[in-house]
């Protein structure tokens, strides 16, 4: 007789426990929604600042081979041409700098995106 009132309150810690767990469990789901959600944005900002470095490489270059060409026709003289030239270097570097945190950017977003698929199971 006594243990019913026992009984019914270990129910209720039981039901309460697993009101607990899911609202964990809801709560992880939404942050690694929201992890996804953000690696991808970085992902894309990243492959914006790629491709708009690419852009930058393709104009320095473009007037690299003018002052090259200047240069031979005796119309400009070798500071200016090594001037374009470190131009067109730190073009490049930029453009593989951006290219670099293009590729950690993805990996960011499998890392991400594997966690997600994990913990949905």
């Amino acid at each position: 007789l006594f243990a019913f009132g026992r009984n019914r309150a270990d129910v209720k810690n039981a039901q309460l426990d697993q009101r607990i767990a899911e609202s964990a469990t809801n709560d992880l789901y939404r942050q690694l929604e929201l992890q996804l959600a953000v690696s991808t944005n970085e992902f894309n900002a990243a492959l914006f600042r790629y491709r708009a470095e690419n852009s930058t490489n393709a104009t320095a270059q473009m007037a690299y081979n003018d002052v090259v060409r200047l240069y031979r026709e005796g119309q400009l003289n070798y500071i200016e041409l090594l001037d374009a030239q470190n131009q067109l270097i730190q073009s490049e570097l930029q453009r593989n700098v951006a290219l670099y945190d293009t590729y950690i950017k993805a990996a960011e977003i499998e890392r991400a995106a594997a966690s997600f698929t994990l913990n949905t199971l």
